[in-house]
């Protein structure tokens, strides 16, 4: 059995009980955040990269703004003759400032993964469908 101060995260001992704490409170505080990040703006953060999840927070203020874009900034192109799709263009032009910034982005968006909103929007349907109840109408009549 290892011992209480021991870190199987980095295979050593902390120095203190206190570190130990404070370590734990930095990971569930990580842990919470992703989990808070997927719920809010659909992007598949994990744990284990902690590289992009610092990249992340640091892009926090662009992604608030871009989040809903991220399909369209990815396949869009600039056409070399100005000319684009009608309904690119009414999307386009009706949020023209968010999606140039996410063009500017466009590499750091290309690493993150967007969950589908479909998926999120089956979610809440089941857990709304479990929480309803029927009821049975006043004028219907029950023989035993």
């Amino acid at each position: 059995m290892p011992s209480k101060l021991y870190n199987k995260f980095t295979k050593s001992k902390y120095e203190s009980e206190e570190q130990m704490i404070r370590d734990r409170k930095n990971r569930d505080n990580i842990k919470q955040k992703i989990r808070y990040y997927k719920k809010q703006y659909g992007y598949d953060l994990d744990y284990n990269d902690l590289e992009l999840y610092h990249q992340f927070v640091l892009n926090l203020n662009v992604i608030k703004k871009v989040h809903r874009f991220h399909s369209f900034i990815l396949r869009y192109k600039e056409p070399k003759d100005k000319m684009i799709i009608k309904t690119d263009a009414e999307v386009y032009y009706t949020n023209k400032s968010n999606i140039d910034l996410g063009l500017d982005y466009i590499d750091f968006l290309k690493k993150l993964k967007k969950d589908d909103s479909e998926e999120l929007t089956e979610k809440t349907d089941k857990r709304k469908r479990k929480t309803t109840t029927e009821f049975i109408e006043k004028q219907t009549i029950i023989i035993f």
